[in-house]
């Protein structure tokens, strides 16, 4: 968690330093709206909000973060490109709807590469793959062969959740 803290402290000087070079001196004049595209309690929440209160103390102005999940984080997305774009409308994203959404959606109401400018990165995660020692696998293109050649004996299951998007795949030997 303290790293966490660290790169969320070192994300909202950097937003706040890119902000102030961007509007005029007088900048904010009213609160700030940090949009987090997933449903409360997971990690991009708990972030939002220590890096709004962070940028929050340092702008003097309040940054409200607010909650927009729904349609794998479209609507949050959509909801920030249809702000005015002033700087008071901010999204805290991960690559879900900047990168991922690309590939599984036909038609977007935005454009990642146009309609968002990226400020900062605030924290990183690593993704697991765990195996049951007892498959006959050890790599992910072993993996998937192994998959693809016992069908019957595998199933996949991609779930999205406040934390993370995940994979989950249930193996039994065949």
């Amino acid at each position: 968690m303290r790293r966490w803290t660290a790169s969320a402290v070192f994300a909202a000087l950097t937003l706040a330093a890119a902000m102030s070079a961007a509007h005029a001196q007088d900048y904010p004049t009213r609160p700030v709206t940090l949009v987090v595209p997933y449903t409360p309690g997971g990690s991009t929440e708990i972030l939002a909000r220590i890096v709004g209160d962070k940028l929050g103390r340092r702008l003097g102005r309040p940054v409200v973060v607010e909650m927009r999940p729904g349609a794998g984080t479209v609507i949050g997305a959509a909801a920030v490109t249809q702000a005015p774009p002033d700087g008071y409308t901010l999204l805290m994203a991960t690559p879900t709807p900047m990168a991922i959404n690309v590939t599984v959606h036909k038609k977007l109401p935005y454009d990642p590469a146009t309609d968002f400018v990226p400020l900062g990165m605030v924290a990183s995660a690593p993704f697991l793959l765990l195996v049951d020692p007892a498959l006959p696998v050890h790599s992910v293109k072993e993996l998937i062969a192994y998959a693809k050649a016992n069908r019957e004996n595998c199933h996949m299951a991609p779930a999205a959740s406040a934390r993370r998007t995940i994979s989950i795949w249930s193996c039994s030997r065949a």
